[in-house]
C-alpha cells in the first residue's frame, strides 16, 4: 500500500464537496475514478496533493499522516499531480521543463539527473526529439506528455493525473494512457481521474464511482466496465474491437465517441 485516504472532508466555503471519502491506492496499481463532472474528482487530487486544505480526515503515505503537510513537503515524499491544464512553462524549452522536475533531487548534469532524463525520454521518445523546443509550440498531446514526464522525473511514489486526455486527439491520447499503462511494472502508485471512463478503466487495475462528493465501493475495472448501469450513466455504448486486457481492445477504446475530436488542441 502506498496511499491511503481515511474520511476526508473538504468544501469550498458553505460548500461539502468531499463526503468522507475513503481509498486506497496500492503500489503497482492503477486506480481510476470516474464521475460526472462536479463529482468531486479535482477537489480530491487537489486535497490530496496539498493543494487545497481538508476539513477533516486523513491523508497517509505508507502509513505516515501527512495531512497537514504543504504541497512543497508532499512532493518531496512522493506526492506528484499533472493537473488539469498541464500548467507548463510555455517559454521555456521540453528540457528545461523537465529540469526543473529535479529541482530539489539532482543537478541535470549530474549522473542521477541524466538517468532520470533518459528514464523520461525513453518512455515518451517523441520528447527527446523536441527537446530544444519551447514547451508554448508543441501540440496538445506533446504538452500532455511533457507535463506527464515533468511529474515522472520526481520518480514519485504516488502519481496523480487530472484528465490527462482531455482535448487530445485519438492517438495522442492513446500515447498518454498506454504510458500510464507501462508503469505498473516500476512500483509507481497511480490514481487517475479520466473524462474518458471506458478509456481509464480499460488500462485501470481498480476503479470506483465518484457521486456527489462520495466515493463508491473500488471494484476491479473489468467488473466497472461490465456493469450495466456504471455502462449507461458513464461509459456510453460499448466499442467494437477484439478482446484486450479487461476485455476491450485499447485502440477502440482510445477511438470510442466520448473521446474529444480528432482534432488535436493547440
Amino acid at each position: 500500500m502506498s496511499l491511503s485516504v481515511r474520511g476526508l472532508v473538504a468544501g469550498y466555503g458553505p460548500v461539502t464537496v468531499l463526503r468522507e471519502v475513503s481509498l486506497e491506492v496500492e503500489v503497482g496499481r492503477i486506480l481510476a475514478l470516474v464521475g460526472a463532472n462536479g463529482a468531486g474528482k479535482s477537489t480530491l487530487l487537489r486535497c490530496l496533493a496539498g493543494l487545497h486544505p481538508a476539513r477533516a480526515g486523513a491523508v497517509l503515505l505508507d502509513g505516515v499522516d501527512v495531512t497537514g503537510l504543504p504541497a512543497h513537503r508532499r512532493a518531496r515524499l512522493g506526492l506528484a499531480l499533472v493537473p488539469e491544464g498541464r500548467q507548463l512553462f510555455v517559454g521555456l524549452t521540453v528540457a528545461e521543463n523537465l529540469r526543473l522536475g529535479l529541482h530539489g533531487l539532482a543537478r541535470p548534469d549530474s549522473t542521477e539527473g541524466r538517468r532520470r532524463l533518459d528514464r523520461c525520454f525513453d518512455l515518451f521518445p517523441a520528447l527527446r526529439e523536441l527537446s530544444r523546443r519551447p514547451a508554448g509550440v508543441l501540440s496538445g498531446g506533446q504538452q500532455q506528455m511533457l507535463a506527464v514526464a515533468r511529474a515522472l522525473v520526481r520518480e514519485p511514489r504516488v502519481l496523480m493525473l487530472d484528465e490527462p486526455s482531455l482535448g487530445l486527439a485519438p492517438m495522442a491520447a492513446r500515447a498518454v494512457l498506454e504510458a500510464l499503462s507501462a508503469l505498473r511494472g516500476e512500483g509507481v502508485a497511480v490514481l487517475l481521474v479520466e473524462q474518458n471512463a471506458t478509456a481509464a478503466l480499460e488500462i485501470a487495475d481498480r476503479g470506483a464511482v465518484v457521486e456527489l462528493g462520495r466515493v463508491g465501493p473500488v471494484r476491479p475495472a473489468a467488473e466497472l466496465l461490465r456493469d450495466p448501469e456504471v455502462g449507461s450513466r458513464y461509459l456510453g455504448a460499448a466499442p467494437e474491437g477484439a478482446v484486450g486486457r479487461t476485455g476491450r481492445r485499447l485502440e477502440g477504446v482510445i477511438g470510442h465517441p466520448l473521446l474529444p475530436s480528432s482534432t488535436s488542441s493547440p
